[in-house]
């Protein structure tokens, strides 16, 4: 520090200068100390800028934090449910079948449908409707007609899953799907009848050789409408049976077949019926109308004539 700094007669201006007198009452300014001031202030003043600009970049970075959790939320969220969405629904099958009725089937249509879903079949098990535990089933599940399946996971059955069954399945729950087989045959569990399984007469006329083989013709037809055939009768107008039946349903025309009245819960062939036969008072459906069967021969009761049908083209 310069000499006049350490004067005893010191006095400090507005600008923050030191102004010392000596021995003489000259008056002299003391440089060093008011420049010390000056530096003082400027890095007060440097300080509290500084101590803002920290501050406002505190409340910057603690909100890019709290934008980038929100967001890092939501993209996480997004990505929970695409991968749930894609992720196979877990759970187990349960096909009851009926005791005596190997045609009822095992709901095989059913399952393959099932297995080309989003689904992961953890375990498949075929359970026996006389069985204790398929007793056991068929009164939680409240079972009318059997087989039926059951799909049940330890997950709520997802949104778009449930689109695809809507239509064919009851929900039991939010976690359980019940398929009751509406095909028929199938068995009623409360009286445990089947209903279709149709008995089928095939009518011959072993006097026309040229005749159409009805029973390969019509088994082929029966089968793309889905009849489960129970029993097959060949029966020939020329024996007393097949005489009866002429009599007792008026058929005129011959090859013919005639189906058990079982075939009326077969809903594609009810609908088609009509166009080419009739349904009986006692239930039996009688067909009547070879030239809907086209390029067949027949023969024509009513005037004993043979009829040999062109062949569509």
């Amino acid at each position: 520090m310069s000499s006049c700094c350490k004067e005893d007669t010191k006095k400090e201006t507005d600008d923050g200068s030191i102004h010392t007198k000596d021995e003489h009452g000259h008056t002299s300014v003391c440089a060093d100390e008011s420049e010390q001031k000056g530096v003082e202030n400027a890095l007060h003043q440097k300080k509290s800028f500084m101590q803002i600009v920290l501050f406002v970049l505190g409340i910057v970075l603690i909100a890019n934090v709290i934008v980038m959790a929100l967001f890092t939320f939501r993209v996480n969220e997004k990505l929970t449910e695409a991968i749930d969405i894609t992720k196979p629904q877990e759970g187990e099958l349960l096909v009851i079948v009926p005791d005596d009725c190997p045609l009822c089937g095992e709901m095989t249509l059913e399952q393959e449908f099932i297995t080309k879903q989003n689904i992961e079949l953890l375990d498949t098990r075929t359970v026996s409707a006389g069985s204790a535990e398929g007793i056991q089933f068929i009164e939680t599940y409240q079972l009318t007609q059997i087989p039926a399946m059951i799909f049940s996971s330890s997950d709520p059955i997802k949104p778009s899953l449930k689109k695809v069954f809507e239509d064919s399945v009851r929900f039991f729950d939010e976690m359980t799907a019940v398929w009751e087989n509406t095909i028929p045959p199938f068995e009623n569990t409360k009286d445990g009848l089947v209903s279709g399984l149709v008995d089928v007469t095939y009518l011959t006329d072993k006097s026309c050789a040229e005749c159409y083989d009805v029973r390969q013709v019509q088994r082929s037809i029966l089968a793309r409408l889905g009849i489960a055939i129970n029993a097959e009768y060949v029966v020939d107008v020329s024996d007393d049976e097949g005489s009866v039946l002429l009599q007792t349903y008026n058929i005129t025309s011959v090859p013919a077949i005639l189906l058990s009245p079982e075939a009326n819960v077969y809903n594609q062939l009810t609908q088609v019926w009509s166009q080419v036969g009739t349904q009986e008072k006692d239930g039996t459906f009688v067909f009547r109308k070879n030239e809907a069967l086209g390029n067949v021969i027949y023969r024509d009761l009513s005037t004993g004539r043979i009829v040999t049908l062109p062949k569509s083209e």
